[in-house]
């Protein structure tokens, strides 16, 4: 596979070398910005084109490969929870340009390269109308094709449009842990009458047996509600099961029932 895609690997490692200069010269430990020590940097730059050559290390790329496939797919779920907890915890969420979809940049200068928005919006204008017809369906076949990034582009999308429905909420709104199981992450933020729960994976691969039927803890007030989930558009309530809330996404966002609209 690697072999077959040489302009890639011979891409990549432009854009490694440039972050391996950069990072060299900043540690100020051999060689720095205003003496560079050439040959020092040379070695590690020739370093970095024996790595990505499939021709001298083959064996390195037939066995690391794998192991980044699995990383990355275990690092969407902790994607999908990170843009969730950012955009629901107290504070203004800071979104890098062209992070809607994966952005898997080095350092500056790689970190500058021109965002394609023609892509970003195609791509918002089609999840628009999957999550308009079936949201539970379409967060699923996301997660699941998550090498696309659109699961991320989807979920921001949602927050950020709830965000501007209930800005109140966001700006001023109190900020209540829950206590939950090791394993999850919940609060609740309330403004006025309206009220929201976040309930997160803090491991979102992991299957502890133990989690099917707990039941999460919510203040007396709120013990009775019922629940919607602006991500799925699932409901819940007023007995909250962890595995239920879970059971789609590895996490969930709910509305009392009587707010969505």
């Amino acid at each position: 596979m690697v072999a077959s895609r040489p302009g890639a690997l011979v891409a990549y490692g432009k854009r490694l070398k440039g972050a391996l200069v950069k990072s060299m010269r900043e540690a100020k430990q051999y060689t720095i910005w205003a003496m560079p020590d050439e040959r020092y940097e040379a070695t590690m730059l020739d370093l970095a084109d024996l790595v990505l050559d499939p021709a001298r290390s083959g064996t390195f790329l037939t066995e690391f490969l794998p192991f980044v496939a699995n990383v990355a797919r275990l690092g969407a779920a902790n994607t999908l929870v990170q843009t969730i907890l950012k955009l629901t915890l107290p504070g203004v969420p800071d979104i890098y340009q062209g992070t809607e979809l994966w952005d898997l940049s080095l350092v500056d200068p790689d970190n500058r390269r021109p965002v394609d928005y023609d892509l970003r919006s195609s791509l918002l204008n089609e999840t628009e109308v999957a999550l308009s017809t079936d949201r539970v369906q379409a967060m699923q076949r996301y997660m699941h094709d998550w090498r696309d990034g659109r699961f991320k582009l989807a979920a921001m999308a949602t927050l950020l449009r709830l965000r501007r429905s209930l800005p109140a909420l966001f700006e001023n709104g109190d900020y209540d842990p829950l206590t939950t199981s090791d394993d999850t992450c919940a609060f609740v933020r309330r403004q006025g009458g309206d009220a929201l729960l976040v309930a997160v994976r803090r491991f979102p691969t992991r299957h502890a047996a133990d989690r099917d039927r707990t039941l999460l803890e919510l203040p007396p007030d709120l013990s009775d509600c019922a629940w919607q989930d602006v991500l799925t558009g699932s409901t819940f309530g007023p007995e909250l099961e962890l595995s239920r809330l879970h059971d789609c996404l590895p996490c969930c966002v709910l509305l009392r029932e009587k707010e969505v609209g």
